[in-house]
């Protein structure tokens, strides 16, 4: 079977293209029978905070094939969109489409995939589109990670205007109408995806997470609460990721204020460090890491509890997120042994630390000195936990599911 996975405009040195991407990625690679490609679509310039470089540089390549076993064959495509407009104004997808599908018209041919997954409705608008361009079209696994337009209006980017949200809505309908397969993280998410397109059926398959790199260690917890000068009876709180964009400093700071102590810290592993700063103000028991993204496993095993803040907003697009979601890096807490805090709010992560009673879930709307106290750290405990985790979110189990729906699309299609 000749597998191709498209991931588009997403930036390779985060944690998110390591953990899900390059870890699928090595995964799927371990059948001998199976031929795997990985496209990356990435920008000829893209623009950071650190100014502006070459997205298709012979450096990107090495830095994704060294995440790679030498059986994933690696192919970029330029194009003219910045990973900075990875949510995208609706006059953009013109140019989009016109920079993305003679390209990955012209790879495919040569070829010749049995299934093209596509990572997101980015990749998934190009992916459909080729479809029916193709002489021997390829089964299309649309992987919907999460709803992108209400994402777009979340984040409040100023040109994502009204157009682009109701553009891109009309996509995500036409994607799913028209895609071989649609799978999704949450069965919520499976379900809202049901009712928007009107009947298609859509797998869950959860965010993938590697239980060999997330996993408990009492040693090299010892060894890193050294290196932060944390004492052995202190409770460490942990936040990895971005702030700013699904979860808000504002909501961070109000839970690490009601269980800040003389005996407790908060690690924050954040690319935005300066900023996260500036939020919570001068505090000399929060930690400000800033780490490769194959360095978070180390650090979390540190910590006691991982949070999930989520946002303040109040609208409805957020609701429906909150309703829809679990959090990737509430996966890697939960491999790494962490119990959890997490906003009422992420519905199906909350109603999951309470049905395996793993962690706190605490009403932001609940009156001051309501909420739970932490419990001290259990290494049995921390196994357990992992063990949960591992049974759902394994990189493993979701290879395997995956693996059995492409199955059944080539079989479909002889």
């Amino acid at each position: 079977m000749k597998i191709s996975y498209l991931v588009s405009l997403e930036r390779t040195t985060s944690g998110t293209f390591a953990h899900q991407v390059l870890d699928f990625m090595s995964r799927l690679s371990e059948s001998r029978d199976d031929s795997i490609s990985l496209i990356v679509q990435l920008p000829l310039l893209d623009v950071t905070r650190r100014g502006v470089h070459r997205g298709t540089s012979v450096a990107v390549r090495r830095q994704i094939e060294s995440g790679l076993p030498t059986g994933v064959a690696v192919h970029i495509l330029p194009n003219l969109i910045p990973c900075s407009l990875y949510y995208m104004p609706i006059w953009l997808v013109p140019v989009y489409i016109l920079a993305s599908v003679p390209q990955l018209l012209v790879l495919l041919l040569a070829l010749r995939p049995d299934v093209l997954h596509c990572r997101s409705d980015v990749s998934a608008l190009p992916g459909v589109m080729v479809r029916y361009l193709l002489p021997r079209h390829p089964a299309v696994v649309f992987d919907c990670r999460s709803l992108y337009a209400e994402e777009a209006h979340l984040l409040g980017l100023r040109w994502f205007d009204r157009a682009s949200y109701v553009g891109w809505k009309a996509i995500r309908r036409f994607l799913l109408q028209h895609s071989d397969c649609v799978t999704c993280v949450t069965p919520e998410l499976g379900r809202a995806l049901t009712r928007m397109s009107g009947g298609s059926r859509v797998y869950t398959v959860p965010a993938i997470v590697s239980g060999d790199r997330f996993k408990p260690n009492d040693a090299l917890r010892d060894s890193v609460r050294q290196e932060l000068h944390f004492a052995p009876e202190d409770r460490v709180l942990v936040f990895s990721g971005t702030l700013g964009s699904w979860h808000s400093a504002s909501t961070l700071e109000r839970i690490w204020r009601y269980y800040r102590s003389a005996t407790s810290w908060l690690v924050l592993l954040v690319p935005n460090g300066r900023a996260v700063r500036a939020s919570l103000g001068v505090d000399d028991q929060v930690r400000i890491l800033a780490i490769a993204p194959d360095q978070v496993s180390r650090y979390l095993c540190a910590a006691d509890y991982g949070i999930v803040p989520f946002h303040e907003d109040l609208s409805s697009d957020a609701i429906l997120l909150g309703t829809t979601m679990i959090s990737s890096k509430a996966e890697e807490y939960m491999m790494a042994g962490l119990r959890i805090i997490v906003n009422s709010r992420v519905t199906p992560l909350a109603r999951l630390v309470g049905n395996h009673r793993i962690g706190i879930v605490v009403d932001m709307e609940a009156a001051p000195g309501s909420w739970p106290e932490l419990e001290t750290y259990d290494s049995q405990e921390s196994w357990r936990i992992h063990t949960i985790a591992n049974g759902m979110f394994s990189d493993k189990s979701a290879t395997i599911e995956y693996r059995a729906r492409y199955s059944t699309l080539v079989e479909r299609r002889l």
